[in-house]
């Protein structure tokens, strides 16, 4: 039997494109907001807690930097926090987790060419995104079945890049 993943962040550019690369090989279940409320602790506990994925990608986010968002800049930090430990409060149920960081989490205002790992953790970022990653990241560290993939500029089919750039 395939082993079974969750991606979360259903609608967006890294959770459909792993979709489409893992649904031949794997059981994927890949939910947005309206399939699954990740700030709902227990819909997310009940959920996780039947489906006993071997894998879940935690792809979503709550990001209101682009300028057209309708997101509440005032829920970046709370609500991105909300998702992550709704779902890692649920570590027995689960085998792993990945979640995506960025550079986000070395604090954008000091951000420099080629910063490698061991940057992590110099400044604390002052920006609410940027400071739900390293929470995010320092819970992760005393983790054992949870893994932190720092992406940086990606950019692919579903990645609807001009939406972010070309309304500056």
């Amino acid at each position: 039997m395939n082993k079974k993943i969750l991606i979360t962040g259903g609608g967006g550019f890294i959770a459909r494109s792993l979709d489409e690369y893992l649904c031949s090989s794997y059981q994927i279940d890949r939910l947005n907001r309206d399939k699954l409320d990740l700030l709902n602790t227990n819909d997310v506990f009940s959920f996780i807690k039947k489906n006993q994925y071997d894998v879940i990608i935690h792809s979503a986010t709550y990001d209101a930097a682009p300028r057209f968002s309708i997101k509440d800049p005032k829920f970046v930090l709370e609500n991105n926090l909300k998702m992550f430990f709704n779902i890692t409060r649920c570590s027995e149920h689960f085998g792993k987790m990945i979640y995506y960081g960025s550079g986000a989490e070395f604090g954008r205002e000091s951000w420099k060419p080629k910063m490698n790992e061991e940057y992590f953790d110099h400044r604390v970022p002052t920006d609410q995104y940027g400071l739900s990653k390293y929470v995010m990241t320092k819970h992760t560290l005393s983790s054992d079945n949870i893994y932190n993939l720092r992406l940086f500029g990606v950019f692919g089919e579903y990645d609807d890049w001009r939406l972010t750039y070309e309304k500056r």
